[in-house]
């Protein structure tokens, strides 16, 4: 099977159009390779966290092209986003997200998608990651 789905694909199509030069695009990114539980943890709740964060992913990563440094998660919202369970799961990650220091974009799922408005949002989202990076130094 592909890895994406007819809608995730026709969304990743209008989002690759919506980057900027010298953002790159990769889709399905476990949230392990983006960061690891805090230090100091017991061995055990390190495990426990570690696997929480392993086994979930974040639909879509926006990176600098250089050098592949995370800037901003991208989370294509269908349906199922109302269910009780993917409610858990989103601010699971929303979370993940705000301790990685990295904007988080919620894109809720249509039939097409307006290349011009998502361009804003994604230039908006890596304004925030500018931001985070000079306060940071």
């Amino acid at each position: 099977p592909a890895i994406l789905t007819k809608a995730e694909r026709s969304f990743f199509g209008a989002l690759e159009q919506a980057c900027p030069d010298g953002v790159g695009l990769l889709a399905k990114v476990r949230l392990g390779d983006l960061l690891q539980p805090r230090k100091g943890l017991a061995r055990s709740e390190w495990a426990k966290a570690s696997n929480r964060i392993n086994n979930k992913h974040v639909d879509f990563l926006l990176v600098r092209a250089s050098d592949f440094v995370p800037v901003v998660g991208v989370e294509l919202d269908d349906k199922s986003h109302a269910r009780r369970d993917r409610q858990w799961r989103d601010e699971f990650v929303n979370k993940v997200f705000r301790s990685a220091g990295l904007p988080l974009l919620h894109v809720p799922a249509q039939a097409s998608y307006n290349v011009a408005e998502l361009r804003a949002a994604v230039a908006s989202a890596l304004e925030a990651t500018a931001g985070a990076v000079e306060a940071k130094n």
